[in-house]
């Protein structure tokens, strides 16, 4: 596929292309014409792509048509076809190309023509292991080839050599297979592509600059061989032809490297191609490995089915296997993601897989995972601590341990944890969030919970590097925690930057606070009418006409605008009483938003009395 994001392309029609082919063809070489008509349908295929994804426009190229002439009675020798570079030049004139500065050029187009053409990908054949064997046992065939490596003058057979490395990495002996390859370097023909098998079939990347690492977009046994390595990345545009060159393996190969191609897939959202090379597998009646479980499992989760995953992931890392700390590592991921409840016995696995493979990449993994499951089991405090142990250490990397602490900040709520322990976990490792606009949704997480707890100092602490960045919703947090604290002007300030309907109430408490009647007043249009505040702010204000909904607070409001009771107030007991209370002496405003204030009051504390474990006694 065209790679060259910059380029718009215009190519003549796909049948001008392969007429033009045929025509300088020259048929005194078959070998050769074979070779260019391989190419030029290469070519058309990767055009026809290109074109198909938009990237190139056919276009009629305007060539000079010559006078039709009246054949002779007898058809006259064709005459010599002209050379095949000729074609070069006519190719190139048939192409419209510009840049995104608009300066064709030859050599552009040329270039394009040959990534068209993608010369590095090799044939499927090169990577076919069906004949690497003879059908006879493994070890008759090794017995046979062994013997017979010296050649005349006690050189090694270079062809004995081939078949047997071969024949390793056809039974997927690839540790013997580049041993040999690397001993005999100079004698085995196509030795970096068998060595690049090797590698990938042993677990460990291809040579960076070797044959397999260009497989991309060449479809086949080529790309294959590269996706092996190459597990994350943009979808497989042509998977059909990687199907089917995997179909034609042998069934140990395809034991060993269906997981891992089942992942590339997997990891590129193409979930029903990894799902068939996974049945091409089991459909052979093979050894149904645990790598292949756990792939089988990734399918499942993808496909929604996540206690079906969960129960292959358990049923894995119970087992004595090689890949049982691999399945530890899924089944925390999984249950994590899903928010599932965690089993402590995990937390025990995990650091006991951690301890045995301790000073290998997979032990640190094993860690991070145990500290990121012992968050949800032991708690935030201890995992916390344990987290600055490890960055003061230097043993695991930092930017992973960040990561966690992110991630248990963003997760913890204060209900689980405990009101007291949450907020001295929060106030004792707060330096352990690193200050980065990753750190932004757990600081606001954070001081969230504080403004809950009571805590409006720490809130703002925890938001001041969120808070430099101008986060809105920073804004809005740190105005309610200035509002907590009775700075009214500096949550009024910050209230300001923020949208009418989120700034409204904000606004609104802090007019109350200032006793600023006519802010409040102003402020009351935008406050919707449903807020719990929003009738005891317009009584206060004075806006009586603007009161609604609640009884008591319609008949208080009818009273104070000398409108009449009955007008408002349908129970009549409310009214009388209201009557035998008001009726001696009319307060006047500043007493009745005193007295409303004494109520609020009165009742909050009677509202906190209620709901504490033990009332007290009175």
């Amino acid at each position: 596929p065209l790679s060259v994001a910059n380029v718009v392309a215009g190519v003549m029609p796909p049948q001008d292309i392969l007429d033009m082919a045929a025509n300088t063809v020259s048929s005194e070489d078959p070998a050769m014409r074979e070779r260019i008509q391989q190419a030029q349908e290469q070519l058309l295929q990767q055009l026809s792509r290109a074109a198909d994804q938009g990237l190139l426009d056919y276009v009629t190229p305007e060539i000079e048509v010559p006078e039709q002439q009246i054949p002779d009675p007898e058809p006259a020798p064709e005459p010599d076809p002209e050379p095949v570079a000729a074609n070069d030049s006519e190719l190139l004139r048939q192409l419209s190309a510009r840049t995104a500065y608009d300066q064709p050029s030859e050599s552009l187009l040329t270039d394009i023509v040959n990534e068209f053409a993608m010369p590095q990908c090799l044939d499927s054949t090169v990577f076919s292991m069906q004949d690497w064997s003879n059908g006879q046992s493994f070890s008759d065939q090794v017995g046979m080839l062994r013997a017979n490596l010296i050649g005349e003058f006690d050189q090694p057979d270079a062809e004995k050599l081939t078949a047997l490395v071969h024949l390793y990495l056809r039974f997927g002996f690839a540790a013997e297979a580049a041993f040999l390859l690397h001993e005999n370097s100079d004698v085995i023909p196509d030795q970096h592509l068998l060595l690049d098998i090797a590698h990938e079939l042993n677990g460990a990347p291809p040579t960076p600059t070797g044959p397999v690492a260009k497989g991309a977009g060449c479809g086949g046994a080529h790309e294959m061989w590269y996706l092996l390595d190459a597990l994350n990345g943009e979808p497989v545009q042509e998977p059909d032809s990687i199907l089917e060159a995997f179909a034609g393996y042998p069934i140990e190969i395809r034991t060993l490297i269906g997981p891992q191609l089942a992942t590339a897939f997997l990891n590129r959202g193409q979930t029903e191609v990894a799902h068939t090379v996974l049945e091409t597998v089991r459909r052979a009646d093979g050894h149904i490995t645990s790598a292949i479980r756990l792939a089988e499992a990734r399918v499942l989760e993808e496909n929604q089915d996540h206690s079906g995953a969960v129960e292959i992931y358990s049923d894995i890392a119970g087992e004595v296997d090689t890949m049982a700390p691999n399945a530890m590592i899924e089944l925390a991921r999984s249950l994590l993601a899903q928010d599932y409840a965690v089993p402590e016995d995990l937390l025990t696995d995990l650091g006991a897989a951690a301890f045995s493979h301790k000073g290998t990449p997979l032990g640190d993994e094993l860690r991070l995972w145990e500290l990121r499951i012992a968050a949800r089991v032991q708690g935030l405090a201890p995992t916390l601590a344990r987290i600055s142990d490890e960055m003061h250490s230097g043993d695991l990397d930092p930017n992973q341990l960040n990561t966690i602490v992110l991630e248990m900040f963003a997760h913890a709520q204060a209900a689980d944890e405990g009101a007291l322990e949450y907020a001295n976990s929060a106030l004792e490792f707060a330096d352990l969030l690193v200050d980065t606009p990753d750190s932004d949704p757990a600081r606001l997480k954070v001081a969230q919970q504080l403004l809950g707890l009571g805590l409006p100092e720490p809130a703002l602490d925890f938001l001041a590097p969120t808070l430099a960045r101008e986060n809105p919703q920073a804004r809005e947090i740190a105005a309610r925690a200035y509002l907590m604290m009775y700075d009214a002007e500096d949550a009024q300030a910050l209230a300001r930057e923020l949208p009418a309907s989120v700034a409204a109430d904000i606004l609104l408490e802090a007019g109350l606070q200032q006793h600023d009647n006519a802010a409040v007043a102003a402020i009351l249009p935008d406050v919707p009418p449903e807020d719990p505040a929003y009738n005891d702010a317009a009584i206060r204000a004075g806006e009586w006409d603007q009161v609604r909904g609640d009884e008591t607070s319609a008949v208080v409001a009818a009273y104070l605008s000398d409108s009449p009771v009955e007008t408002t107030v349908q129970n009549p007991q409310v009214d009388a009483f209201l009557s035998d209370i008001l009726a001696p002496q009319k307060p006047n405003l500043q007493e009745t938003r005193d007295l409303l204030e004494l109520n609020r009051a009165s009742m909050e504390y009677l509202r906190n009395l209620l709901d504490a474990d033990q009332p007290p006694d009175f």
